[in-house]
């Protein structure tokens, strides 16, 4: 019959129109089906049918021919690519109706969504998309569902929020919570429903992402700030989450609107409970109980909180509301403990009377009831009451212990002890009872009878108690039995039940018994365990006292990382400063015992190691000092008296040193080093014979086996003894007897010590170049300080080039003294700088010698802008500096312009001039100084048609003589000066100087110049000759080793200066300056004296390198000038900072009325800018 209709149909209707457009076949069925069959039959090549039949085949479910049908197309043009990718997509998703298990299948048809997707835009309708999104349901694929709707969303605008609502729901269903969650929030964000927040904020509770739930609880309560609902839900995910502020302002704000809302008062005290801050809480609670006074759970809630934030009346009120509404024994023990804090012993007693019908009393309890009443006046009651119980109930052990411990808590220790032994004969000895006998025995002030008792305990049972051997070991450390304090600390480290006190202690005991390597071992697991300051201390304590210092310098460099845990610790810093001693740093050391007396002013240690460092860096005037300061403290204590003797001797009072020598000889008599020295200075003081004595005695006691003392201080003694008795033959030819057959490196160092000791540098050198020809191990530092001492060049190279174990700071200042610059610059700025290769003082000092470096090898810009006042002339001026270096070798070039515009004291001025000036020039830095020279031209124009011009030179050559010392002459020609404003004016000078400057020690210094001057007109007509001789005594308070560290100095300083004047002004300055006296131009003579301070970090605006750090500068000097007899003062402030990192902005400013190298009496001030670059260094 289809055949018979088909065929009546083809016969019927026209075939080309079917044929050139297939799709006006209609809906696919079954008829749809066989008459597109019967066209395609007419026509094999018609993609077109054959694509519309294979749809037609899977939309009525015949799969297989309709895979056939669109595997035969293939890739042809004529079908559009997204409707093949669309059909093979459906079938596949038919496919997986049919088989949902198919893992390959499954893949293959999420393959094909994603393509499908990716391609599918205007050709398939929102319909076909809905009806595979029914399939996949179908096949059990709830997630790729979603994905089809969320897809539907996005393409089908007019439909969307049906779309996102279907991929929600299928989302969760799928368990994929937190999508669903983002697509409820994307409706939330269309619409503001409520529903569909709510929804989003459930669907990110179970994706288990609080955080996402709580932004969408903010977006709702956002749009809905009057839901009750949504607010208590806030607050608790705002708990949940700790956005405390949040979570506050939406509390406080519905609280606002709604004062008696409990349940939200409920949660804002649980909100600041969780972010710490019961004392905000408390105000709620207390609410609480107001709104409903029956609640107990309100009333414990509050009672807690007042306890957390210290307000114990409220606290004690509640407990009490508690305890008369609530039964309960908590209740009763908290206002027990709170009724005593406050003092209320009566309610205290009524309390424990309470307890004692309702409950009965605890150990405590009692014990507390005795107490109380005792201050009630009734001490002996509970006691009495006890015994009198125990007379009755004597095998009731626990009353026993509870009368031992009540007789502790009333402070009757011997009573108590007397108890606990009781308690012994009657129910058997056990642990537990010899511990608390032996506490009572030795809190009773009887600790050798707790000893004995413990002790022998310990032999006859073997005790296990940590508690038991914590006691045993205490007892014997306090009573100094050194081996069983070691037994019982000992078990408790080996048992894993050492605290930080018994480890410390057995680390002290292992270094008396001479097992350095298990106190290290054991000091470095205690502190992995405890991180205890204390124990990391002991153990570099330990290493220092027993000389192993590379170990105490890597237990220092662990201390030193961590400087929170130990910055505010004395050991740390008298350790410190002793390993800087050890390190030969002796300015650190310094600075590190003044830290610790800062933290500890009276401490015996750090004024002992001052007076050490002092000794050895020869600073008297400290020492002279503070030995009078601190006389009285060191006649009782015994760390200060080797010091004072040392102190004294090195000052030369030697009469002065022998009473602390007797002391110490006194205490120590078989240091033997120690009685030669008291020998010494016997003789030193004028008692020959008592010294001959005491060597004698001392020789006879160490007789003829002294070539069998194998330690370094033996000798030592041995040596010198026989240079006393026998001579420096003698002596010397033990020494090198001693060399020649011992190769001890603490004995060469000895021979480097005793050398040096009677100032024998030939000896000396020739024992290190031994050394060096043997290949030994040497105390390089002593050398090199040596050579850098005697500025030795040559020797120091070859200690650098032959000394690996040199430290690398040690080498950096030797390079820096031998003007190796480069090389010196790239050790202080090395790789491994900020690394714990170094010590912080260390880097500190590394990063200040690269700052002293850029300045003896700058390569910098600077521009300056500024203006003086000079009497009656005023200087504008604009300049620039450039500073160009390779190595040793520095070029600079310097230019720019002045206005000088003279006032109206000038007679005979008008206008203004116009200078500019330019020198050229280059210093060259050699190994024993420096030389500079420079050429340069000064030109003006304006004024009186005087236009000139000056042709400028100078140079100078310094020498450094030794370390501290330097001399130097300079010479210029054409110089202008600042004698006076008239002469800055018309005049010029040719000078020639001479400097020296010398440090006398490391902190006084003294300063000279003297200065032949010419001067004349700027015409070269002479005006005067004379010299000029200034001097400057200083004392620094606060030094520096370099210009990056602040100093402070005090200064005297005097100028004396003398000039030949010619009778008249003739030339250029005649004209310029009509009818004006030369003395009004160079006085004849002028003298200055006055006091200075100078506090500075570095040198703001005035230096040829750029500092990397704010800098700063302020100058006072106050003194008295002639003639005129009159006050001279000068002040100057100056600060830079940088700004872009390489760079530094400077301001400057001063004001005077005359200044070393002046001879003006007339007032100064003055201000500039500088602004400086850095590039290189």
């Amino acid at each position: 019959m289809v055949v018979t209709v088909l065929a009546v149909l083809l016969l019927l209707l026209p075939r080309n129109s079917f044929l050139s457009s297939p799709e006006r076949i209609g809906r696919p069925d079954a008829l749809s089906v066989a008459y597109l069959q019967a066209l395609l039959r007419a026509d094999q090549t018609n993609d077109a049918i054959r694509m519309l039949y294979a749809e037609h085949l899977a939309a009525v479910g015949r799969i297989r021919e309709a895979e056939r049908e669109l595997a035969m197309l293939g890739e042809s043009t004529a079908i559009d690519a997204r409707r093949r990718t669309f059909l093979a997509m459906r079938l596949a998703v038919q496919r997986l109706v049919l088989d949902p298990d198919d893992g390959g299948l499954l893949q293959r048809t999420k393959k094909l969504l994603r393509q499908g997707m990716a391609m599918s835009g205007g050709v398939i309708t929102p319909g076909q998309w809905s009806q595979v999104a029914d399939q996949l349901l179908q096949a059990g694929q709830p997630a790729l569902a979603a994905r089809v709707f969320v897809y539907l969303a996005a393409m089908d605008k007019a439909n969307q929020e049906k779309w996102l609502e279907h991929a929600s729901r299928w989302y969760l269903a799928s368990g994929d919570a937190l999508r669903a969650g983002f697509l409820r929030m994307r409706l939330f964000s269309l619409h503001g429903r409520m529903e569909d927040g709510q929804k989003a904020v459930a669907a990110f509770h179970a994706a288990q992402r609080p955080d996402e739930a709580f932004k969408a609880m903010k977006m709702l309560i956002l749009h809905f700030p009057e839901d009750r609902g949504l607010v208590l839900e806030g607050l608790r995910l705002a708990i949940s989450e700790q956005h405390f502020a949040l979570g506050r302002s939406w509390g406080t704000g519905w609280l606002g609107a709604h004062p008696e809302d409990e349940q939200v008062m409920q949660l804002l005290v649980e909100l600041e409970l969780a972010s710490s801050h019961p004392r905000d809480a408390f105000p709620w609670a207390s609410r609480l109980v107001e709104l409903n006074p029956e609640a107990v759970g309100r009333h414990e809630q509050l009672a807690r909180i007042a306890e957390w934030t210290g307000r114990t009346e409220t606290a004690y009120r509640e407990r009490r509301w508690l305890v008369a509404h609530r039964h309960d024994r908590r209740d009763l023990r908290r206002a027990l403990t709170l009724a005593n804090a406050l003092h209320d012993y009566p309610a205290v007693k009524g309390l424990l009377d309470q307890a004692a019908r309702e409950y009965g009393l605890s150990v405590q309890e009692r014990a507390d009831l005795a107490r109380v009443l005792e201050l009630l006046g009734a001490p002996r009651q509970s006691e009495q009451a006890r015994m009198a119980y125990l007379r009755r109930h004597p095998d009731d052990r626990k009353a026993w212990v509870d009368l031992a411990h009540l007789q502790e808590y009333l402070g009757k220790l011997r009573e108590s002890a007397r108890t606990w032994a009781r308690i012994e004969r009657r129910f058997g000895q056990t642990e537990e009872t010899v511990i608390q006998r032996a506490r009572m025995l030795s809190l009773a002030g009887d600790p050798d009878q707790a000893f004995e008792l413990t002790r022998s305990f310990a032999e006859k049972d073997n005790p296990q108690s940590p508690e038991f051997w914590r006691v045993h070991g205490d007892l014997a450390w306090n009573l100094e039995y050194h081996n069983e304090a070691f037994s019982s600390y000992r078990w408790l480290w080996d048992h894993g039940l050492a605290g930080s006190l018994e480890s410390q202690r057995l680390m002290i005991l292992l270094r008396e018994q001479g097992d350095y390597a298990t106190t290290l071992r054991i000091s470095e697991q205690a502190w992995n365990r405890f991180h205890d300051p204390d124990v990391l201390l002991l153990a570099i304590e330990s290493a220092i006292q027993t000389g192993y210092w590379k170990d105490a310098e890597r237990l220092m460099r662990i201390a030193d990382a961590q400087p929170s845990r130990f910055r505010d610790r004395r050991r740390y810093w008298l350790a410190h400063a002793r390993l800087q001693v050890y390190r030969n740093r002796l300015m650190q050391a310094e600075s590190d015992y003044w830290t610790a007396l800062s933290l500890s002013p009276d401490d015996a240690e750090a004024r002992a190691g001052l007076l050490w460092v002092w000794i050895q860096s020869a600073q008297r005037k400290k020492l002279k000092l503070y030995l009078r300061r601190w006389q009285a403290d060191a006649l009782r204590r015994e760390v200060y008296w080797q010091a004072y003797a040392a102190a004294n001797r090195m000052l030369g009072r030697h009469r002065a040193s022998l009473p602390w020598f007797e002391q110490y000889a006194r205490a120590h008599p078989r240091d033997r080093l120690w009685m030669l020295e008291y020998a010494d200075a016997l003789a030193d003081a004028g008692q020959a014979t008592g010294a001959w004595r005491l060597r004698r005695h001392l020789f006879l006691q160490l007789g003829s086996g002294y070539a069998e003392m194998e330690s370094p201080v033996g000798q030592e003694a041995v040596s010198r003894l026989l240079l006393e008795i026998r001579g420096r033959p003698s002596a010397d030819a033990w020494v090198v007897r001693l060399l020649h057959d011992k190769h001890d490196p603490m004995l060469e160092e000895f021979a480097l010590r005793w050398y040096f000791g009677y100032k024998d540098h030939p000896l000396a050198r020739y024992w290190l170049l031994r050394r060096h020809a043997a290949r030994l191990e040497t105390p390089a530092w002593q050398e090199l300080a040596l050579a850098m001492r005697q500025n030795d060049l040559h020797r120091m190279e070859r200690l650098l080039d032959r000394s690996p174990g040199l430290d690398h700071v040690s080498r950096l200042l030797a390079e820096r003294q031998l003007l190796h610059l480069d090389r010196a610059w790239n050790m202080a700025l090395a790789s491994n700088l900020g690394t714990g290769d170094f010590t912080a003082p260390e880097r500190q000092t590394m990063l200040r010698q690269a700052r002293d470096i850029a300045a003896l090898s700058p390569n910098a810009i600077h521009v300056v802008l500024g203006f003086d006042h000079f009497g009656s002339l005023t200087l504008n001026h604009q300049a620039f500096k450039v500073f160009r270096s390779r190595s040793n070798l520095s070029l600079f070039l310097h230019g720019g312009q002045t206005h000088l515009v003279p006032g109206a004291g000038i007679a005979g001025m008008s206008g203004s001039l116009l200078e500019f000036e330019l020198q050229l020039g280059g210093r060259y830095r050699h190994r024993h100084g420096e030389s500079l020279g420079y050429i340069g031209i000064n030109e003006r124009m304006g004024g009186v048609n005087w236009n000139d011009r000056l042709w400028q030179a100078g140079g100078r050559l310094q020498w450094f003589l030794w370390q501290g010392t330097e001399l130097g002459v300079d010479v210029a020609r054409n110089e202008t000066g600042l004698e006076t404003s008239r002469f800055r004016l018309v005049g010029a000078r040719d000078r020639l100087g001479l400097s020296l400057h010398s440090d006398l020690t490391q902190r006084e210094f003294v300063a000279a110049r003297l200065n032949l001057n010419r001067h004349f007109s700027r015409t070269r007509d002479p005006l005067a000759r004379g010299h000029a001789l200034d001097a400057t005594l200083g004392h620094r308070l606060q030094m520096a080793n370099s210009l990056a560290e602040e100093q402070i100095q005090l200064r005297i300083s005097g100028e004396w200066i003398r000039n030949r004047l010619e009778p008249s002004l003739g030339g250029y300055a005649g004209a310029v300056l009509p009818g004006t006296a030369p003395e009004s131009v160079i006085p004849a003579s002028f003298a200055s004296l006055g006091v200075g301070l100078n506090i500075r970090k570095d040198r703001p605006g005035n230096d040829e390198a750029v500092a990397r750090t704010p800098i700063y500068e302020f100058d006072a000097w106050l003194g008295w000038q002639t003639p005129g007899s009159g006050p001279a003062y000068s002040l100057s402030l100056a600060a830079g900072i940088p700004v872009l990192g390489r760079d530094m902005l400077s301001l400057r400013a001063y004001v005077a009325n005359s200044f070393v190298g002046s001879i003006s009496r007339e007032s100064l001030y003055g201000l500039s800018l500088w602004y400086s670059y850095r590039f290189g260094k």
